[in-house]
C-alpha cells in the first residue's frame, strides 16, 4: 500500500478581510523564544586631550636640520686645535751655539735653561693652545650630546678674547722681525737652513688661536644660547685679572729656579733697577689690556642678539602667524601675537 500525501486545502489568503492567515515562522519562534538581553561593546577609552598636530613650515622655505652640522664642524675645530697642540710639542729643540742675540748671549743655551723645569709650559702660546683644547672638547661634548652646554656658551667670549690676545701678540713681533729686527729671526733662520719649514710651522701653530673659537661662536655655539649664558662683565674682568696673575707667578717661579726670563724685555726691567716692583707693575698694567679684549669679545657677541627692537614686525619660524616684538629680555623675545595675545618666543623662533 503506497502512502499518498494528503492535498492541503486551498485557502485564499489574498483576500484582506480572512482571518485565516497563518503567522510567519520567524514571527512565531520570537514570540514562543523569551527576548535576549543586548550585550554593549565595551567602550574604547577616550583620550582626555589629542595630541596637537605638529605645525608646518610655511610654503616656499625650507628648514635644515643644524644640529648634525653644527657636531661635525664642532669635532673638525677640535682636530685642528688637537694638530696645534701637537706642534708645539714636536718643534726642533734648542741647539746651543746656533744663534745669540745682539748682546752676544747664546739664545739656544738660553732656551734649553729655560725649560729645565716647565718645559714648554712657561710659553704663553703652550698654556692658552692647552685651555683652547680643553674649551673645543667641551664644546664637542655639548655639540653631540646635549651636556655642559650652558659651560660650552658661557666660556666662548672669554676664550676668543684669549686666543686674539696671544695670536696678536705673535703677530707684533713676527712683524717686528720681518721689518725691524731681523736678528730675532736667526732661530727660525736656523732650523730653516736644516729643512725644517719653521715659520710655516709658527703660523700653523698661532692661527688656530683667534680663528677656531671665532669658527665656534659663528657656527657650533647656538644664537640663543650665547645670548642666555653670556658672563657678567665683572666675571670677564676677573677672569682676565686671574690668568694673568697665574702667568706671571709662572714667569716668576721659573727664573727663581732658572735665573731665565721668557722675554727679553723682562731683564731690561731689572736693568733699570726697579727689581721685584717693576715686575708686579708690568703684569698689573697687562690686566686692563688683556680684560678690555675680553671685554669687547663679551659685547660682540652679545651685541649679535640685539638685532630685534621693540616694535618690529615678526613671524613665527614654524607657524604662519605674525606679531610684533613687545619686549626683549635676554634670549626671550615677547610678541604680541595678531589674535591679541602676548607669548614669549626664544630669536631661533622668529623670522625677521
Amino acid at each position: 500500500m503506497v502512502a499518498t500525501r494528503r492535498p492541503r486545502a486551498a485557502t485564499n489568503y489574498a483576500d484582506e478581510d480572512s482571518d485565516e492567515r497563518p503567522p510567519r515562522r520567524a514571527a512565531a519562534k520570537r514570540a514562543k523564544s523569551p527576548a535576549k538581553p543586548r550585550t554593549k561593546s565595551p567602550a574604547k577609552p577616550r583620550s582626555k586631550s589629542k595630541p596637537r598636530a605638529k605645525a608646518k613650515p610655511p610654503t616656499g622655505r625650507i628648514y635644515i636640520n643644524k644640529e648634525p652640522m653644527r657636531a661635525a664642524l664642532s669635532c673638525a675645530l677640535f682636530a685642528v686645535m688637537a694638530y696645534a697642540n701637537w706642534t708645539q710639542h714636536h718643534l726642533p729643540r734648542p741647539v746651543p751655539g746656533a744663534w745669540y742675540d745682539e748682546q752676544g748671549r747664546d739664545m739656544g743655551q738660553h732656551e734649553i735653561e729655560l725649560r729645565a723645569h716647565l718645559g714648554v709650559w712657561v710659553y704663553l702660546t703652550a698654556q692658552i693652545l692647552l685651555v683652547l683644547l680643553a674649551y673645543h672638547t667641551l664644546s664637542v661634548i655639548a655639540a653631540t650630546t646635549g651636556k655642559f652646554e650652558a659651560q660650552a656658551h658661557a666660556a666662548a667670549s672669554a676664550c676668543l678674547g684669549l686666543g686674539i690676545v696671544v695670536y696678536c701678540l705673535f703677530f707684533f713681533f713676527y712683524l717686528l722681525m720681518r721689518c725691524c729686527n731681523p736678528t730675532w729671526r736667526d732661530q727660525w733662520t736656523y732650523h730653516e737652513s736644516l729643512g725644517h719649514p719653521y715659520e710655516r710651522w709658527m703660523h700653523l701653530m698661532h692661527t688656530p688661536l683667534w680663528l677656531c673659537p671665532l669658527l665656534d661662536v659663528l657656527g657650533v655655539k647656538k644664537f640663543d644660547g650665547l645670548i642666555e649664558h653670556a658672563p657678567s662683565p665683572g666675571a670677564i674682568l676677573a677672569a682676565a685679572g686671574l690668568y694673568t696673575c697665574f702667568y706671571g707667578a709662572c714667569t716668576s717661579v721659573n727664573f727663581a729656579w732658572t735665573a731665565r726670563y721668557v722675554y727679553p724685555w723682562l731683564y731690561d726691567i731689572d736693568a733699570l733697577g726697579f727689581g721685584a716692583l717693576g715686575h708686579v707693575a708690568y703684569y698689573a698694567a697687562l690686566m686692563p689690556a688683556v680684560g678690555a679684549v675680553l671685554l669687547a669679545c663679551r659685547t660682540w657677541i652679545v651685541s649679535r642678539g640685539h638685532i630685534l627692537s621693540v616694535g618690529d614686525r615678526v613671524a613665527l619660524a614654524l607657524d604662519d602667524d605674525d606679531g610684533v616684538v613687545t619686549k626683549i629680555q635676554g634670549a626671550w623675545v615677547s610678541v604680541r601675537l595678531d589674535d591679541d595675545t602676548i607669548e614669549k618666543f626664544r630669536s631661533t623662533e622668529l623670522r625677521y
